[in-house]
């Protein structure tokens, strides 16, 4: 899922989780790594936990909306 998301593949992202695939802690670092806010959410409704490394790569590749939408989530 991984890939999937680093290349920003929504829909086969959803199929992935559809059809048994999990998502473990490095998802939510990922989707902060690409910044990807649609993502992000469908991933949120997955409960992906999002921690200090998500934080981390938001800031490091410059996402700043990521980071707004992140707080917001609190």
């Amino acid at each position: 899922m991984d890939l999937a998301i680093i290349k920003g593949h929504l829909h086969i992202i959803e199929w992935l989780y559809k059809h048994g695939d999990s998502c473990d802690e490095n998802v939510g670092n990922s989707v902060a790594r690409i910044g990807n806010i649609k993502i992000a959410n469908f991933l949120r409704k997955c409960e992906v936990k999002y921690t200090e490394w998500s934080i981390d790569n938001a800031i490091e590749y410059g996402h700043l909306e990521f980071l707004i939408w992140l707080k917001s989530c609190d």
